[in-house]
């Protein structure tokens, strides 16, 4: 069965709220998703790689190259979520705080320095 893009975008903001993901980041893909529906909209083209090549080059003419390295991010998540059902955690790595991203065994730490630190002042 041929899934909607719609459903896909949904499912994908479903996954990211279980996990957590900022609202910051959730809102981001959300204008991002957006777009990219207006954009094969307009171009009467097909929810495919070469929309998203043309959407991700048209953005490179007016906007900073940062947006569009996240927007090439975001469209490989959907690509991936419409494949797999789901988003590897290491995809999504960007959603993350950097605190967020310490294995198990700094986080201890970390959070006895920063106590340590604050009864200090």
């Amino acid at each position: 069965m041929m899934k909607s893009y719609n459903e896909v975008v949904t499912n994908i903001i479903c996954l990211f709220k279980k996990r957590n993901i900022c609202q910051s980041n959730i809102n981001s893909h959300k204008y991002c998703y957006r777009s990219f529906q207006r954009f094969i909209h307009k171009n009467n083209c097909q929810w495919e790689q070469s929309a998203v090549s043309n959407l991700i080059t048209e953005l490179r003419e007016t906007n900073p190259r940062q947006l569009c390295t996240i927007w090439n991010q975001y469209m490989r998540q959907l690509d991936e979520y419409y494949h797999t059902e789901t988003i590897e955690d290491r995809h999504t790595y960007l959603s993350f705080s950097l605190y967020e991203r310490l294995d198990g065994g700094m986080k201890p730490n970390l959070d006895d320095y920063l106590r340590t630190s604050r009864s200090l002042l």
